[in-house]
């Protein structure tokens, strides 16, 4: 592996960023499996996909948009 950062810049990293892991927030979908066009899936619904998009957006700092749309594609697109 290649980086610009200096040997000084991996350390300021390492200590000016440890405290960030307290405030690290976590979530995850919630669905169930489906087989769709031959492959197994994991398909929520839109409620779950809404809940996923608000706790991103709040996140950012970013105001309420509904979540958008999901589909499944052919593979040849």
């Amino acid at each position: 592996m290649q980086t610009d950062l200096t040997f000084s810049n991996l350390i300021s990293l390492g200590q000016n960023y440890r405290s960030a892991d307290k405030k690290v927030k976590e979530t995850h979908l919630q669905g169930s499996g489906k087989e769709l066009k031959g492959q197994d899936m994991e398909v929520m619904h839109k409620k779950e996909l809404q809940q996923a998009t608000n706790f991103v957006r709040n996140g950012l700092g970013l105001s309420y948009k509904e979540t958008g749309t999901t589909s499944v594609l052919d593979s040849s697109n």
